[in-house]
């Protein structure tokens, strides 16, 4: 059986999975940041097949919950 990694079904609906060199490509970081943020929980990773992967949603969502202060107007 083989599966393919970067299209896994959840609960029904297709969940698209990212790389670490990805998700560091997409984020614009390198990959000990990357390694920081899944350590301290800003970012999930899942192991699969013995690769560590992310789900494309969360990535998304972790791009738009952050909110910068230092430029803020108040």
């Amino acid at each position: 059986m083989e599966i393919k990694l970067d299209l896994l079904f959840y609960k029904d609906k297709v969940v698209k999975y990212l790389t670490r060199k990805e998700v560091a490509t997409k984020l614009h970081i390198s990959l000990p940041t990357l390694n920081e943020y899944t350590k301290s929980g800003k970012l999930k990773a899942y192991r699969i097949n013995g690769r560590v992967l992310y789900r494309n949603d969360e990535i998304e969502s972790a791009l738009t919950s952050v909110e910068p202060l230092k430029y803020r107007r108040s």
